[in-house]
């Protein structure tokens, strides 16, 4: 079944991320609007209002998109845990950039050819380079980054593993005002790429700035530069630890996570939805042919017999 394209790269954009960070990206990052003195939540066509710190609920298989079922913060969720007094959303400081690269991707300096052909890149206050190999690469900046996470979540998530079964929690996110994103193309030979940001005076109490980028094959996505807008490119989702066979990663099927945080025992990395994807973003078949529920039937049954 063909797949829209659209879909298609912001799934595989969503993948090439998680790989690299153990956060999920947005490839079109909603965005809230100040007007006024108050905040607008402005989404682009096609695309639901992105998940929140303590959201609970499952990333949609196609999309990619995060399906939100409620939240932790919601008064009758739990009100005997007294979540919101006892683990509201804290605010992490801020870092000056925050830039996550897909694996393959290589950094590469700003020689004098380069510099030459493109003075704006090279000239800029933040700016980086990178090549890929002939599969999709990804590329996330972010200026003055900050995260908000749930305080002291290793205390709290013990508490909830019944209660979200099954679904992932949003335990942090990423909202910044300047972003770039990057998803290169099928190439028959290496793909360069190179992004810049160019500040400018404050706007109010933010920043505004000039985005410069380049790539050889590909697509930068780049926002923010008046200054007037949060977005939220990246976040972060656990669930319930839940037991996977390891011969599903062997065929093409999501396996455990291999990192694993300390100080929250009870609750691993939530994985993708989908299956392993190729360049196109579509996911691989499996290699028997037998799809991840037919393959924790043929489980169970081996187990039977022994």
């Amino acid at each position: 079944m063909s797949r829209n394209p659209e879909t298609s790269s912001g799934r595989l954009f969503t993948d090439l991320i998680q790989e690299a960070s153990m956060r999920y990206g947005n490839w079109s990052p909603n965005q809230q609007m100040k007007v006024g003195g108050y905040s607008l939540i402005v989404v682009r066509p096609g695309l639901m209002c992105g998940a929140q710190v303590g959201d609970y609920g499952k990333l949609n298989r196609e999309t990619a998109e995060f399906e939100k079922d409620g939240s932790i913060y919601d008064e009758d969720f739990l009100p005997e845990l007294k979540i919101k007094e006892n683990h509201d959303v804290e605010e992490q400081q801020p870092e000056d950039e925050f830039i996550v690269v897909s694996r393959e991707g290589k950094t590469q300096g700003f020689d004098a050819d380069f510099t030459a052909a493109y003075p704006g890149i090279a000239s800029s206050h933040i700016k980086g380079r990178w090549s890929f190999g002939r599969g999709r690469g990804a590329v996330v900046v972010l200026h003055k980054p900050v995260e908000k996470m749930i305080k002291d979540r290793s205390m709290l998530l013990p508490k909830l593993i019944d209660t979200l079964k099954d679904r992932a929690l949003v335990t942090s996110v990423f909202e910044c005002g300047m972003f770039a994103l990057l998803l290169t193309q099928k190439a028959e030979q290496l793909s360069d790429a190179a992004v810049g940001l160019n500040l400018l005076e404050k706007v109010g109490s933010g920043l505004n700035g000039t985005w410069n980028h380049y790539t050889s094959s590909g697509v930068w996505r780049c926002g923010g530069e008046e200054g007037k807008s949060i977005f939220y490119p990246l976040y972060s989702l656990r669930q319930p630890k839940v037991q996977r066979p390891r011969w599903k990663r062997m065929l093409g099927l999501r396996g455990s996570p291999e990192v694993q945080d300390e100080d929250d025992d009870e609750f691993e990395a939530y994985q993708p939805p989908w299956n392993v994807l190729d360049d196109d973003g579509n996911e691989i078949p499996t290699s028997d042919g037998e799809d991840e529920d037919e393959g924790e039937d043929r489980e169970d049954n081996t187990r039977e017999l022994n």
